[in-house]
């Protein structure tokens, strides 16, 4: 099970929520990423914490995806970040993270 968590105030009870029904289901969460909807350091501690939780349930956080005002100009056009500009810094960070998602799936 992967989990993609959005950087909120609910995020923490959220990813504790899903990790806890993942278990409950036998379906091991195995990573998660970060989907950053700001940069203010407010939500920077929910990150750290995200992260945290992660830890403690042997998750392995493969990377965030940042605010970039490109994903929403993408999805207007009907295009993914990487179709409409695949150097932007979120295209950047998609093609990481799905990179991280297939070494895990093949170790």
């Amino acid at each position: 099970m992967r989990i993609f968590v959005y950087q909120t105030f609910s995020s923490t009870p959220s990813l504790s929520n899903s990790i806890r029904i993942g278990k409950g289901l036998a379906v091991n969460p195995s990573f998660i990423s970060i989907i950053r909807k700001s940069v203010t350091s407010i939500l920077d501690s929910q990150s750290q914490a995200i992260e945290k939780i992660a830890k403690e349930n042997g998750l392995e956080t493969l990377g965030q995806i940042p605010f970039d005002p490109l994903f929403t100009k993408s999805m207007v056009q009907g295009n993914t970040i990487i179709e409409f500009n695949g150097d932007s810094e979120g295209a950047r960070s998609v093609k990481k993270i799905w990179k991280e998602v297939e070494n895990a799936l093949y170790r």
